[in-house]
């Protein structure tokens, strides 16, 4: 519908007087249009800032038909589809842009994980005791290595390099070019989370095998792939938008849309199963670091934890199960420590003694509370694998601050246990984790 050559034509419209003259003959439009060719060919060799620059003298901008252009500084345009084309397109040429769509999801994946890597890359953002997001690379939040995305992208870092290179020293790729990009693309990252464009795509391609009732997982199919893609995209979206967004909703705006386009989706596939868990187990971690009143960050995590469990019980590998418990547990572990600091008061609404209620009134139980989870989370890790580790370390950590405010450290292999924590979390470069042990370990021994 629009032509590859769009923007030299678009120039042309806008600033070329052949349109104008009456005078020209036969001859004269002959050589314009040799020219013009020549100049395209000349527009495509030149390099990307030079035809920006060009862009920018000659253009103004403005509505022109089917697209729009914007001046988002000084040397750069943007062009957008008008309004009524992006509406077309979805009700009559679905099908025929399927590739594009698909095309794109993978651009701003690629995209979102390279601006997630290049905060924490200068220590701009540090992974949380309950972290729960694409920050995170150990645990469930690993990229699933059967995944084809990964697999083709991001495993040996070949294609990955929208922002990897080296960009130190006097050209750094900071933070203000981190926020110039996401505000570039905000509007590409929210479109990317829409259950009618995942839809389309995996309805062009076909057929779904079916064994004993059960989908089975085929890869290498455009099904495949796109459940593979949504699995990375749909998470790391609402990731960098709590990094980088100015607005504090947006990040839990978008991670409840993600769920609601899954629900619509309806797709049995663990793979979506243990991405809806992800998001609320993101959702969960959000409302545990919001400053807000107590009674209601206590309704929220606990409605988010509910919802991970409900959904364990349609997951098939025993494996992911146990994880689950322990993310679980674990981030209620953190809430309760968080919430019952010195001088914290809460205050009771209700006469029925909750759960909630009683660790946040009674020190004792809040203490014996925290401890008790704290160890069923190392239950639950027992038998997982070495990527579990870091989350090993987080148990570690915690109790060791828990018994060091209650004043209760009396096992000498505490103070053992925290310091080796600070070794891998050195390892694994999580600055804000190796500080806090630094700090426990320091206070236990100054016991």
């Amino acid at each position: 519908m629009i032509p590859v050559n769009w923007v030299a034509i678009l120039k042309e419209l806008l600033t070329s007087k052949q349109g104008k003259d009456k005078d020209h003959d036969d001859d004269d439009d002959e050589d314009a249009n040799d020219s013009d060719d020549e100049e395209e060919k000349k527009d495509m060799q030149e390099s990307p800032s030079v035809a920006d620059a060009r862009d920018i003298e000659v253009l103004k901008p403005g509505n022109y038909f089917w697209t729009v252009i914007t001046k988002a500084s000084h040397d750069i345009l943007y062009y957008q589809p008008a309004q009524f084309v992006n509406k077309y397109i979805d009700k009559k040429l679905k099908p025929e842009v399927v590739q594009l769509e698909l095309r794109k999801l993978q651009y701003i994946t690629l995209l979102s994980i390279s601006l997630i890597r290049r905060l924490k890359r200068i220590h701009l953002y540090h992974e949380k005791m309950s972290e729960n997001s694409s920050v995170s690379l150990h645990g469930i939040w690993m990229f699933n290595s059967a995944n084809t995305f990964y697999c083709k992208y991001i495993k040996n870092n070949r294609k990955y390099t929208y922002i990897e290179s080296q960009k130190e020293g006097s050209n750094p790729f900071d933070l203000p070019d981190i926020k110039k990009v996401f505000e570039f693309h905000e509007s590409n990252f929210l479109s990317c989370i829409d259950a009618e464009s995942i839809q389309t795509i995996i309805q062009t391609d076909g057929k779904s095998l079916f064994i004993s009732n059960e989908i089975i997982r085929y890869i290498g199919t455009l099904y495949g792939e796109t459940i593979d893609l949504i699995e990375i995209c749909w998470i790391a979206i609402p990731t960098l938008f709590k990094l980088i967004s100015t607005r504090e909703s947006g990040a839990r705006d978008l991670a409840l849309r993600a769920l609601t386009m899954l629900q619509s989706l309806d797709i049995k596939d663990d793979r979506i199963l243990l991405l809806k868990a992800k998001l609320h187990l993101f959702l969960a971690s959000l409302y545990l670091y919001e400053k807000n009143e107590a009674d209601l960050s206590i309704n929220t995590v606990n409605s988010e934890l509910e919802d991970v469990e409900a959904i364990q019980e349609h997951i098939q590998d025993d494996k992911i199960h146990i994880a689950l418990s322990h993310y679980v547990a674990f981030t209620r572990a953190n809430f309760y420590h968080r919430y019952k600091k010195p001088g914290y008061t809460h205050k009771r609404h209700h006469s029925q003694h909750s759960l909630e209620d009683t660790i946040l009134t009674h020190s004792k139980s809040e203490y014996d509370q925290v401890l008790k989870l704290l160890r069923e989370c190392e239950v639950f890790l027992k038998d997982l694998d070495h990527s579990y580790d870091i989350e090993r370390c987080k148990i570690a950590l915690l109790t060791a601050h828990v018994l060091w405010k209650y004043g209760q450290v009396n096992d000498p292999t505490i103070a053992d246990k925290v310091r080796d924590t600070i070794g891998v979390f050195n390892v694994y470069k999580l600055q804000r984790l190796e500080v806090k042990a630094t700090y426990i370990y320091a206070q236990i021994r100054l016991l």
